[in-house]
Order: C-alpha cells, then structure tokens, then sequence
C-alpha cells in the first residue's frame, strides 16, 4: 500500500469514529439531502405571504357589503385559485423543508414547523370548505372566512418565529 491510501484509510478511519462518537453522544447530524432547509423555509414563507396578501384582499372584498358584487366573477374566480394555488405551495414547500434533522432545538423552537405546517394544513381544509361553497354558488359564512384567516395567519406568524429564531 503506498502512504496516500493509508491516509485515505485512517482518513475514513477517523470520520467512522467520529459518526459512532456522536451517535453515541446525540449528536449526530446526518447530511441534508436535496436543497438546503433555510432557503426553503425562506421560499415557502415568501410564498405564504404573497397567499396572505391575496387572501387579505378577498376578505376585504368579501366583508364590503356591496364591494364582492360589484366585482366581476372573472376577477374573483381566478383570484381565489391563486391564492389557494399559493397557500397550497407554500404548505409543500414548507413540509419538505421540515425532513430531515431537527431544527431549532437550542432556541426551543423545534416543534415550531411542525406547528405551523399543522396549522396551515387545518386552514387549507378551511379554505377548500370556502371554494366548495363558492362552487355551489352559495355566499360562504363570515366564520368560516375569519376560522381560516385566523389559522392562516397563525401558521404564517409561527413560521416566521422558526426562521427568525433559528
């Protein structure tokens, strides 16, 4: 064997080591696959937000009482698609950023993602519940509408304090 493979081999050695001594220790960090977390979760949160601006828009509109009427149904369709379109891509965004090791463990916000992809999963319910009333050409409940915002935005807000504080 000439000396550079020896050292390649106490090199392998070394990092085999290293990976059982923090296994041991629970520390171990396995490689992340695919793009790396922080940008996605960046991403999904840009994406979220362009959603919630939409999403602020249609409310407003909804809650005028003469404002949804004198808008024309071409607008408000396809404006609607968008922002579930949007509120959609940011959720799968967001659950693939959160594979992988834990995040967040040394500020206490590990379970964040988690939370705010649950929430977001619950609002998007919320928000099929709302186009399902828009389809059958019924006026859907304020409720419903301030149940889906409130989750939106809590999902959003929970988000930003995972990015932020990690």
């Amino acid at each position: 064997m000439s000396s550079p493979s020896l050292a390649a081999a106490a090199n392998r050695s070394s990092r085999s080591r290293k990976r059982a001594d923090d296994a041991r220790r629970g520390t171990c960090q396995e490689p992340e696959i695919g793009l790396p977390a922080r940008p996605m979760l960046s991403l999904s949160a840009a994406i979220l937000a362009a959603a919630v601006l939409l999403g602020a828009i249609l409310a407003t509109l909804h809650l005028r009482a003469d404002g949804a009427s004198r808008l024309p149904s071409w607008f408000l369709g396809p404006a609607g698609a968008m922002h579930g379109l949007l509120g959609a891509a940011g959720l799968a965004v967001l659950v693939l950023a959160l594979q992988g090791p834990v995040r967040g463990a040394a500020t206490g916000t590990a379970s964040f993602g988690t939370i705010a992809a649950i929430l977001l999963a619950t609002a998007f319910a919320a928000g099929l519940g709302i186009a399902l009333a828009h389809l059958r050409r019924a006026r859907p409940p304020g409720a419903l509408i301030g149940l889906h915002a409130l989750l939106a935005i809590s999902g959003v807000v929970i988000l930003a304090a995972y990015i932020l504080l990690n």
